[in-house]
């Protein structure tokens, strides 16, 4: 009989290990601030990250320097590359490891954040001559990035966006004070520029700063504890719900 049930267990171990599911390696990915048609600053180190398996190997290649690195045990991985001058390019990014990932036409010239409230969130299509302003927006060596509003209680690792070059089309919804500054220095430097619009209306400071910061000054213990009583107490499907009926009302009003 102890015969029988060794046998028995051996044969359950064998079935399970034949049948179990084998862990799936993660394709390596990139940040999505990573995308063809990019701009890099100019005349400063280029780093570079993104994830993949823990452990795994990862090879980064751009105009010419090789770079090669381990992602960590959260599949996390980050190089740095020689810095790049204006002039030379376009480049093209390089990264693989168990699949390989290409990004062209990549421009080095002059990076700027477009960060801030309604002012500068203000699109071109609303600002002054939009028609006008939109119609002579053929800038080929300026190109944008939009990231869009999504909250979130911790920082996210990732975002939905692309880099596109400047024409009357993806210009409209874009940050109009952004896109006259970088047209302005892009005539100025005659250097490709590349603008990354994060402008969230109504957004208070606190919001864009990291919560260890905050909670290392003492005068801000009072605002957490209230924003965290907030979130608790928040409930997305009421608010949806809430909006939806005080949207319906305020038409009723309009119309009459």
């Amino acid at each position: 009989m102890r015969h029988t049930n060794y046998l028995f267990i051996a044969l359950a171990i064998l079935i399970v290990a034949t049948f179990a599911p084998t862990p799936v390696a993660a394709e390596v990915s990139v940040s999505n601030l990573f995308t063809d048609q990019m701009v890099l600053q100019r005349d400063v180190p280029v780093v570079v990250w993104g994830k993949a398996s823990a452990a795994e190997q990862v090879s980064i290649v751009l105009a010419g320097k090789t770079e090669t690195t381990k992602a960590d045990n959260d599949g996390r991985w980050q190089v740095q590359l020689p810095a790049l001058s204006v002039g030379s390019g376009p480049h093209k990014l390089v990264i693989e490891a168990s699949n390989r990932i290409e990004i062209n036409d990549i421009l080095i010239g002059e990076v700027w954040v477009c960060s801030g409230q309604s002012n500068m969130a203000f699109a071109v299509s609303s600002a002054n001559d939009p028609d006008l302003e939109s119609l002579s927006a053929n800038f080929p060596q300026i190109r944008i990035i939009s990231v869009p509003q999504i909250g979130s209680q911790t920082p996210l690792d990732n975002f939905q966006g692309k880099w596109e070059t400047v024409t009357p089309e993806t210009v409209k919804s874009f940050s109009a004070v952004g896109y006259f500054f970088g047209r302005q220095l892009h005539q100025t430097l005659n250097v490709p520029i590349g603008l990354i619009d994060t402008a969230w209306g109504g957004s208070a400071c606190e919001a864009w700063v990291p919560r260890e910061v905050l909670e290392e000054a003492g005068e801000y213990q009072e605002l957490l504890a209230k924003w965290d009583d907030a979130a608790k107490a928040y409930d997305p499907a009421a608010a949806a719900q809430r909006y939806e009926r005080q949207l319906a009302a305020w038409k009723l009003a309009m119309a009459q």
